[in-house]
């Protein structure tokens, strides 16, 4: 159960062992998706542990103050048992900011530092740089897929794109999906290849690989020029119909 307000993230958590910490993923959505890893927002993925009040008690509250502007967030949280491993309680909640009134300085600095305009084909940034355009054409956001999952990815930019590369998150606990070796790894695992002449990248990958469970697949598009750009499509792998 969370209570959320522009301030303060707040909840429960419970475990028979007891609880040590809660780990929680923060990520703005309504925008170009940025993540928040306990300092600073970044493009890619993260975790930051929120304290609980009573480490180590059965049930306890936990907590963290923040300045968020405007916009829709994503709050992910894991509540780690005493010792580590397994167990870990899971919840997820959406929710808006809109403050009453005019963003103070200090929050507009954090909007436009989220802040990605999409102007068609490429993107650019408040002090006008340009980055690449990169879309996940298949599978589709929030798609329920079994059996053979298909991935379709273009990318355009004003200058080549050199290489792209996609990541399979789970987000129901902290680990990746290593497309190499096919097997669960709790490092980040990258897929790169060079950019095809038809600007079409197709890969496929089983979804009895995966299992059943909902999954992030964070692609990101690289210009000859180093400047890059990230997008993401979740989807929920399901029992393929009989």
């Amino acid at each position: 159960m969370f209570t959320v307000s522009d301030v303060e993230l707040a909840g429960t958590v419970a475990h028979a062992d007891g609880i040590a910490h809660v780990e929680a993923a923060l990520v703005r959505t309504d925008r170009s998706p940025v993540y928040w890893n306990g300092v600073n927002w970044q493009q890619r993925s993260g975790l930051f542990v929120v304290p609980v009040a009573e480490p180590g008690a059965a049930q306890t509250d936990f907590s963290t103050e923040m300045v968020l502007p405007r916009g829709t967030y994503q709050l992910t949280t894991w509540g780690r048992r005493v010792g580590g491993a397994g167990d870990a309680m899971f919840d997820r909640v959406v929710f808006e900011v809109d403050p009453e009134g005019e963003m103070s300085d200090a929050e507009r600095s954090v909007l436009d530092a989220q802040s990605s305009p999409d102007p068609n084909p490429f993107v650019r940034n408040g002090e006008g740089v340009e980055f690449p355009k990169v879309r996940i054409a298949s599978p589709v956001h929030g798609a329920l897929v079994s059996g053979e999952i298909t991935m379709k990815l273009t990318a355009e930019y004003e200058r080549p794109i050199e290489r792209i590369a996609w990541s399979i998150a789970d987000l129901e606990s902290d680990r990746y999906f290593d497309v190499e070796a096919n097997t669960w790894s709790r490092e980040p695992a990258l897929r790169e290849v060079e950019w095809p002449a038809d600007g079409i990248v197709e890969t496929s990958i089983s979804s009895a690989l995966l299992g059943e469970g909902r999954y992030r697949i964070d692609v990101q598009a690289f210009g000859d020029d180093g400047v890059e750009r990230k997008r993401f499509n979740d989807i929920t792998v399901g029992v393929a119909p009989s």
